[in-house]
């Protein structure tokens, strides 16, 4: 089967990771799996291992299609012998739609979010793009729930695919320490407390901080309140007494960075918070973290915390998007409350404190999302779906 993902770019981002890891799957198992980006190439293009790869430069017009865009889509789809466009949000679903209508082939789309869901002319363009296309996948059941109460789909027409990943590349198998820490110059013993993403206001970063510096805050009272209460103990009592060291680590980059890194120096942060950038190498940075926290405000599947639960980090997430999907609430980590950094520091102290509990949490979120967020599962039911809407 020869297939076509139709998107703005390869950036860096869960949707642009997700499609790198889907195409690498179809790949793997016989399929002619190709790449047309309409606007820009991304960090992401060079590696995408797509048997064929092309860039549009989509124009900053004041029409909304560029038909340039869709004269190259069609061209590159009869080179190809493409069978099958899958397009990834609204704009790839525009141009594959329209690209369509002359090629006379089907189209599937994904939805990998929310967050523009609301604006009234995105939603009526949905509507009209999803009546040309065969079949419509929504990555989370909090998307496809959106999708139905909004009307932009037809029951039938609709699926929902969890996003997979490589679970391989992120179990962990260390027992030397991890070399992060290392370059980081973070000890063994601190406890680190991670997140991955992009530097954005969705991710609600500002939330993570101020949820750290109140952990923080209160271990530091615990620790001055048991040495004060340990004056009065033998000194071997006390000798098991020590101050808990912690550090927020984030990796990633974007247009946020500057305001996060002022307000942690703000609240005195500056020396227990990292800036780590984007990095490509993530399973050694999970091996950094002690647990993961997601804070966003809206999301749709978070591949970094499929890859954190896979490397058997405990999780602590808002309860948006598909986060309670992933992490069981009270088995495999905690879920709060959006924008609840009192509960977020709350459930980040009550790991610390049970070291055993976290790795528990770890240990079941291996199980969990290995048998349900695979790159291999996610490109069987993908190819499912192109059978069917070829079917039509």
């Amino acid at each position: 089967m020869n297939i076509c993902h139709v998107l703005a770019s390869l950036e860096v981002g869960g949707m642009e990771r997700m499609v790198c890891t889907l195409v690498s799957a179809q790949v793997g198992s016989g399929d002619q799996s190709s790449v047309f980006c309409t606007d820009t190439e991304g960090e992401f293009f060079e590696t995408v291992p797509a048997v064929s790869k092309t860039i549009a430069r989509r124009r900053s017009i004041k029409l909304v299609v560029d038909w340039r865009v869709v004269k190259q889509l069609i061209a590159f789809v009869r080179k190809e012998n493409i069978d099958i466009l899958h397009a990834h949000n609204s704009l790839g679903q525009l141009y594959s739609v329209i690209a369509s209508i002359y090629l006379r082939i089907p189209v599937v789309v994904t939805y990998h979010g929310q967050a523009s869901m609301g604006n009234n002319r995105l939603h009526l363009l949905r509507r009209v793009l999803c009546r040309f296309s065969k079949c419509v996948i929504a990555i989370s059941k909090d998307v496809e729930m959106l999708l139905l109460g909004e009307k932009v789909v037809r029951p039938a027409k609709l699926h929902t695919v969890h996003n997979g990943v490589d679970i391989k590349s992120f179990v962990s198998d260390s027992d030397t320490g991890s070399p992060v820490r290392r370059a980081l110059g973070i000890s063994d013993e601190t406890f680190v407390i991670g997140t991955v993403g992009r530097l954005a206001r969705e991710k609600n970063y500002k939330m993570l901080i101020r949820a750290f510096a109140e952990a923080s805050e209160a271990c530091q009272a615990k620790s001055k309140e048991q040495r004060g209460k340990s004056k009065e103990k033998d000194s071997a009592d006390s000798a098991s007494l020590r101050e808990i060291d912690l550090k927020l680590l984030l990796v990633g980059d974007g247009p946020e960075r500057e305001r996060l890194a002022q307000f942690a120096f703000d609240e005195g942060l500056a020396d227990r918070v990292i800036f780590a950038g984007q990095q490509s190498d993530m399973k050694s940075y999970y091996e950094a973290m002690d647990v993961f926290c997601l804070t966003s405000n809206t999301e749709g599947t978070s591949i970094a915390l499929i890859e954190a639960s896979c490397h058997g980090l405990p999780a602590i997430v808002t309860d948006v998007g598909g986060n309670s999907e992933v992490v069981k609430d009270g088995v495999s980590g905690i879920v709060v409350g959006v924008n609840d950094a009192e509960a977020m520091s709350s459930a980040m102290i009550k790991i610390i404190n049970d070291i055993s509990l976290g790795i528990k949490m770890g240990q079941a979120g291996v199980k969990h999302c290995s048998a349900k967020y695979s790159a291999s599962g996610m490109a069987s039911e993908y190819k499912g779906i192109y059978q069917e809407a070829l079917s039509m």
